[in-house]
């Protein structure tokens, strides 16, 4: 299987867009010569619609139990303990066990992010929580992170910290 594609079908999937996918035969088993040569010249493609946006956001709800950050320029990382609460987009059950992504954080969605973590491939749990909703639980170990400016980070930590301010 290419991880690569099937990570692209996904992330577009999830961002709402529609994505043309092609399936092609490659085998049958038991190995049954004129079956298993007409699966290989089967192909097939299928235009997908992205995930409804209108069904609300797949992610409903997200919590940080520690998070620390070195802040040395030369070897910046995070190490932080994530709950995330999510909406099955799908019609069927699934099951998480690792995922890659890149946070983004920021006070004004107008501006580059303040903040930047970039999470390496990681093990994952996932717990369901109901029909269709489940939890994720991600441990980040030394992911490293960019600052866009200290006076925008400083801004994001005030805000976080202290909540929105006029």
């Amino acid at each position: 299987a290419n991880l690569t594609a099937a990570s692209e079908f996904m992330s577009l999937y999830l961002q709402g867009k529609t994505t043309t996918a092609e399936s092609v035969g490659v085998s049958v088993e038991p190995n049954i010569g004129w079956l298993a040569d007409t699966v290989k010249t089967m192909k097939m493609t299928v235009t997908v619609p992205g995930y409804d946006t209108s069904k609300g956001a797949l992610i409903r709800s997200m919590t940080t139990t520690h998070m620390g950050m070195n802040l040395d320029p030369k070897n910046q990382f995070v190490n932080a303990s994530l709950s995330i609460g999510m909406q099955n987009p799908f019609n069927f059950n699934i099951s998480v066990t690792s995922m890659e992504a890149a946070l983004k954080m920021s006070q004004d969605p107008t501006a580059p992010p303040a903040l930047t973590v970039t999470q390496p491939k990681s093990a994952v749990t996932y717990t369901p929580t109901g029909p269709g909703s489940g939890q994720i639980g991600v441990e980040t170990v030394m992911a490293p992170f960019q600052i866009a400016s200290a006076d925008q980070f400083g801004q994001l930590l005030k805000h976080m910290v202290v909540g929105k301010t006029a």
